[in-house]
């Protein structure tokens, strides 16, 4: 990897990171944090201890949103943005959401919401790093 492909990495993750611990805060904290209550009782203990760990996990979804968008763009379109978001965001809702519904006994309507909000993120996600690349690219 070349010093300029590795500085429009760093550069996408870090909006990409900026603007995810905002939009997540917003969800969580605001949006859906009356929802969200109920789960305090399987939340750790030391949950504040350990926000670091969630922290370095925005990091690297960034990252690997960064890449994979770098691999799947050609012409840097906004329809690009949107498949590549659809495709990486569904991707997070199986994993992630889904996953969870599965495992713990959550409201499937808190997890829908997740999804959709995920989803929403993701296709945002799209357009900043498509106007990152492009503008960055150029330079």
């Amino acid at each position: 990897m070349n010093l300029k492909k590795a500085k429009l990495y760093a550069i996408s993750t870090a909006i990409l990171t900026v603007f995810a611990l905002l939009w997540n805060g917003l969800v969580h904290l605001v949006i859906l944090g009356g929802e969200e209550r109920m789960l305090e009782s399987i939340h750790r203990a030391d949950m504040a201890d350990k926000m670091w760990i969630a922290i370095v996990v925005t990091v690297v979804i960034a990252l690997f949103y960064s890449v994979s968008y770098d691999r799947w763009r050609k012409t840097g379109s906004h329809i690009e943005a949107v498949w590549h978001s659809l495709y990486f965001g569904i991707a997070i809702i199986v994993i992630v959401d889904l996953n969870q519904y599965a495992q713990y006994a959550l409201p499937f309507s808190l997890v829908a919401k997740w999804a959709l909000f995920g989803l929403v993120e993701f296709l945002l996600y799209g357009q900043i790093a498509r106007w990152a690349y492009n503008r960055l690219a150029k330079n």
